[in-house]
């Protein structure tokens, strides 16, 4: 087994400088075996029904299941103010963006709070301040969240596709046995910046962090010929993408020319917003709901079938010059 001769291969390499690896967990016990009981992270018997958790880069694994799991702590403060909300969304550690809708309904009450250019200590209004007590009561529901770390389910699969939902990216894989497997893989997302901008400026933006995200994942993922697919809701962002850049104002042609650098126009498709689940990013979800939304994490049902039931491709001659200006 490849995983067994890197771990053997690991600690000679270490033993020769005089270093001893320690803290070991797998979900599989072959690769424990050998180990001495105190060199483990964990006394984790495979075999057994516990439900043992490590802490690895800041998520919660459980080896058995081979899930993430995201956790956070009661409410760590009795007086709620800009500074104890601040604090408390501080210590939502979600790297990969799993969580991210309800992250961005936080992020979206705090943006709130410095528009009421409130002082870091100063009591909330009421009106927010049961906002936020009932978001941090329900903030405890995304501890029952869990994600599998294998986006193939330990299944081999034929082909695999990328595909980039605003900034939303999911994988998905036609297996051997002809099933299909969507899975979200990450996400990222900012709250719309207080500087007003139209909702097409705003798609805009969102489309070009969705191009830059889905480079990064192309190359650690060594996906470089995959095939991608990008999906938008705005049919006027589909337009820019599809023209010259030096024909619009500055702000969206150097936004054009940075898409149209990191992907290809043919990879541009529209999605409506029911079937977009990065629409959840933009208005955000209550912690007690997500664990039920299987569209996060499992994408639009159209992906779970053939590519004959996908949405048309967009036509460029739909969009009007008064659809333009928008």
């Amino acid at each position: 087994m490849e995983a067994i001769a890197t771990k053997d291969q690991l600690i000679k390499i270490l033993a020769t400088a005089g270093f001893k690896p320690r803290k070991w967990c797998a979900n599989n016990s072959q690769l424990l075996q050998g180990l001495a009981p105190e060199d483990q992270e964990v006394d984790l018997d495979v075999s057994s029904e516990s439900h043992k958790t490590v802490k690895t880069l800041g998520l919660i694994w459980l080896p058995k299941s081979d899930q993430f799991s995201i956790k956070t702590n009661g409410p760590t403060h009795s007086k709620i103010t800009k500074r104890t909300v601040s604090s408390e969304l501080a210590h939502i550690f979600d790297p990969l963006g799993l969580m991210a809708p309800v992250v961005v309904k936080a992020k979206i009450s705090v943006q709130r709070l410095w528009q009421l250019k409130l002082s870091w200590d100063e009591a909330l209004p009421a009106e927010m301040h049961t906002q936020w007590t009932h978001f941090r009561q329900c903030l405890c529901e995304i501890n029952n969240v869990k994600i599998p770390r294998h986006i193939f389910h330990h299944k081999q699969p034929r082909n695999t596709q990328i595909h980039v939902f605003t900034d939303a990216i999911y994988i998905r894989a036609e297996m051997t046995d002809r099933t299909i497997s969507v899975q979200l893989l990450c996400s990222k997302s900012r709250v719309a910046p207080l500087k007003t901008q139209t909702i097409p400026r705003l798609e805009l933006c969102a489309a070009l962090l969705g191009a830059q995200l889905v480079v990064k994942v192309k190359k650690d993922l060594e996906y470089e010929h995959h095939p991608i697919y990008m999906w938008t809701v705005s049919e006027i962002t589909l337009h820019w993408i599809n023209s010259e850049p030096s024909t619009f104002q500055t702000f969206v042609a150097h936004r054009i020319s940075k898409i149209q650098q990191l992907t290809l126009k043919e990879q541009w498709r529209h999605v409506n917003t029911k079937q977009n689940p990065a629409d959840l990013l933009s208005r955000g979800v209550d912690p007690i709901y997500i664990q039920k939304n299987a569209m996060w994490f499992y994408g639009p049902l159209f992906l779970h079938g053939n590519q004959e039931c996908w949405p048309q491709p967009f036509r460029q001659e739909l969009i009007t010059s008064d659809h333009i200006q928008a």
